[in-house]
């Protein structure tokens, strides 16, 4: 069996999407030849904002070799502010890469994060002179996990892929400064050029992927797990319920059109409102609070709940009558894995307002869900689920099975292993 090191910033117990593609595609791996072995943070209640105790034992199922030391991620208290500060002044280059961060960002965003880059270089130098890596897989966060990889390649020949499960290019990839932005697009191809391929997870992010790299570009999507979803059928709902799990990044993901249709089927008497309920778990209160100051019918409808383990989130997502997927209307290979969540759930999919891109197609070819474009075309929709809840107590699913399953992890662990065989043996050769 051969060997692949798999570089990651979200791995078990951080409960997030990032995590998921990276550990899924790890826990299937051995089945097509490839024993993975992990380099990841050491994340803990104290300095993770997502951390899922139930994630615990799934981490004890991986070969992690290290376990990189995070400090003072999660400042809950000025004592523990102190203290990540005091931590982070003992380590000289932590320190001094950080302090250069504050003035000049682009200096060091190669090596963000700075504790990841800085702990895992020394480790890997020692642990690569004694253990036969076949192949590198580096994913999220790109600037400093590619950054790794491409010493790793430069330093003991081991070829790698680079993975982007988002692109700086990207709209919603809010949180960072147009310069930055900038200067991350810059330097990218100066990073990516000692790989061997790179892999994203949509035709439209391949398409920009491919104008700026002379490596091979390959689509692996996010996806679902199928053995995640194997207890329990969905039951008859007590009231019909609307579920969204996830952030709501407003306005590039927009409710409001729901609310819209709401509001208007409430006042026109056409649904009850206490009979009908819309659930968001993880979106920030103070967000969804603000955008219903003008629909005051659905004060007592929309309930906001915090960030649940994954596994109760599936269990949500089993038991809704209608999941919600707000997509990025005029933005290319926005593909999240979100949506491949739903399709694992087998419930009626609404998606507002439709990208007229990958995931309207997606749809189509599932016929796991539907797009509704606006309000009015929202409303219609509910209308008609409403009605068939009220006869049936439930909403009928008519998801393909046979397309729904291209998109398990499985599927796409054997994509990779594919890959992964396919740069090994060209290493071989060329070496």
């Amino acid at each position: 069996m051969k060997n692949v090191l798999m570089l990651t910033k979200y791995f078990y117990p951080f409960n997030c999407m990032a995590t998921q593609r990276t550990a899924k595609l790890a826990k299937y791996l051995p089945e097509y030849g490839w024993n993975p072995i992990i380099v990841c943070p050491k994340w803990t209640a104290k300095n993770c904002i997502h951390f899922d105790p139930q994630m615990v034992d799934e981490l004890k199922k991986y070969n992690v070799v290290k376990f990189v030391t995070f400090k003072g991620a999660s400042w809950s208290t000025p004592m523990k502010k102190l203290v990540s500060i005091i931590s982070i002044i003992a380590t000289p280059k932590i320190f001094v890469t950080k302090a250069i961060s504050k003035i000049a960002p682009t200096l060091s965003a190669r090596k963000y994060p700075v504790e990841f880059y800085y702990e895992s270089i020394p480790f890997l130098r020692t642990f690569l002179r004694s253990n036969k890596i076949d192949c590198v897989w580096a994913t999220y966060p790109p600037p400093v996990t590619h950054t790794i990889a491409d010493w790793i390649n430069k330093t003991f020949g081991i070829p790698w892929i680079g993975d982007f499960r988002d692109i700086p290019d990207q709209k919603h990839k809010y949180g960072q400064s147009d310069r930055l932005r900038e200067y991350r697009i810059k330097v990218e191809p100066v990073t990516l050029a000692s790989s061997s391929a790179i892999v994203t997870v949509s035709e439209g992010l391949k398409e920009v992927l491919q104008k700026r790299h002379k490596v091979p570009v390959y689509v692996i999507p996010n996806g679902f797990d199928p053995s995640d979803y194997t207890d329990g059928q969905p039951q008859k709902q007590e009231v019909f319920s609307i579920v969204y799990t996830g952030s709501v990044t407003f306005p590039i993901r927009n409710p409001i059109p729901l609310f819209e249709a709401l509001e208007t089927l409430i006042s026109d008497r056409r649904i009850k409102p206490e009979e009908i309920s819309v659930s968001f778990y993880g979106t920030p209160p103070e967000l969804i609070k603000r955008l219903l100051q003008n629909f005051k019918n659905l004060y007592n409808v929309v309930q906001l709940f915090p960030l649940v383990p994954f596994t109760k989130s599936i269990a949500i997502q089993k038991q809704a009558c209608i999941l919600l997927h707000l997509a990025h209307i005029g933005e290319r290979g926005i593909l999240t894995g979100k949506l491949f969540e739903y399709f694992g759930a087998r419930r009626p999919i609404l998606c507002i307002p439709g990208d007229n891109d990958c995931v309207d197609a997606l749809l189509e070819q599932t016929k796991a869900g539907v797009v509704c474009r606006n309000a009015a075309e929202t409303a219609a929709q509910l209308l008609r689920w409403y009605k068939e809840w009220k006869q049936t107590g439930t909403v009928s699913y008519y998801g393909r099975e046979e397309e729904i399953m291209k998109y398990s992890r499985k599927e796409q662990a054997r994509d990779l292993a594919k890959l992964l065989d396919q740069i090994s043996i060209k290493s071989c050769q060329i070496t």
